[in-house]
């Protein structure tokens, strides 16, 4: 059975930041600017494995993995 739910929650959490994004790039605010990066690449790293991996765990994406993995490591320290 395939989960479509974090799929489609990424995406509407991808949407939302970008609903609220030219709003502080034109105030300048730089650190928020920051947590909405951060984000929007966890959350579309997110979906694209949820997506890739749907049901299994067949190797599809080799660099992906290492790439995200790198990348959503610091995210989980914080």
């Amino acid at each position: 059975m395939t989960r479509f739910e974090l799929p489609v929650l990424s995406l509407f959490a991808v949407l939302s930041l970008l609903v609220i994004l030219p709003f502080h790039l034109r105030s300048r605010n730089i650190p928020f600017l920051f947590v909405i990066a951060w984000l929007l690449v966890c959350n579309i790293i997110q979906g694209v494995d949820v997506t890739i991996w749907a049901d299994n765990a067949l190797v599809r994406a080799e660099g992906w993995c290492d790439f995200g993995e790198w990348l959503l490591k610091p995210g989980s320290l914080v």
